[in-house]
């Protein structure tokens, strides 16, 4: 199965940021001030993050939708990305943000300053969901993805809040390969057989043969 983004919560730690040299994400609203690692970047960057929050692009963002300041001086980041969220979010809100991030993701690592935000869980499900990537039949060699950091206020609250959405992102990765898997590869036979490895999750798998579909009168499927 195609596996999801190594993801990981960790406590904050702002002395960490500007050693950082994959991509670093912030969180920023019009509506409320900087968190304590966002104010943290913005004191880097001189200011920079008080200027994008003040300007009328940003605030012709919808919540969950990023905006990049690449290369950015005085942090050995390749780029910040400032994601867009409100005080009070949502949990569509939250995993929305998630999509924004993992749609810039590359092959560089990303440390995402939640902090104090709300509903990180969600956040790092997104996440893992956009970064979904079919490669089993590609010749050409799989392009890398880079480990996920979460800075949060509590790391194991949202390590055990992440522990069922990520049971769900496996869930629709398993799907989704199924729905990717070329009619000569997911044989009848073989999409049984990943059915039944399921009975290692603890789910009930039944698999009917052509005899007993013929008594069920499940004529039009044979």
């Amino acid at each position: 199965m195609t596996a999801l983004a190594t993801i990981s919560f960790e406590a904050s730690d702002a002395e960490a940021i500007p050693a950082f040299a994959g991509r670093i994400v912030v969180f920023a609203s019009t509506d409320a001030p900087l968190g304590v690692l966002a104010r943290r970047v913005n004191r880097h960057l001189r200011g920079a993050l008080d200027r994008l929050i003040s300007s009328a692009a940003f605030a012709k963002l919808v919540l969950g939708d990023a905006v990049d300041l690449a290369w950015p001086s005085g942090l050995a980041a390749e780029a910040v990305q400032v994601v867009k969220l409100g005080r009070k979010i949502t949990q569509a809100e939250a995993r929305k943000a998630g999509v924004s991030i993992g749609a810039a993701m590359g092959a560089a690592d990303l440390l995402v300053l939640a902090g104090a935000v709300a509903r990180p869980a969600a956040i790092a499900q997104g996440i893992a969901l956009r970064c979904y990537d079919f490669v089993d039949h590609k010749t050409a060699e799989p392009k890398k993805k880079g480990a996920v950091r979460v800075m949060v206020a509590d790391p194991d609250a949202a390590a055990v809040a992440f522990a069922p959405l990520k049971a769900v992102a496996d869930g629709v990765f398993f799907t989704r390969d199924l729905v990717s898997e070329p009619a000569n590869v997911l044989t009848t036979d073989e999409f049984a057989h990943r059915l039944l490895a399921l009975g290692d999750l603890g789910v009930t798998v039944e698999v009917l043969e052509e005899a007993e579909l013929a008594k069920l009168g499940m004529r039009a499927l044979l």
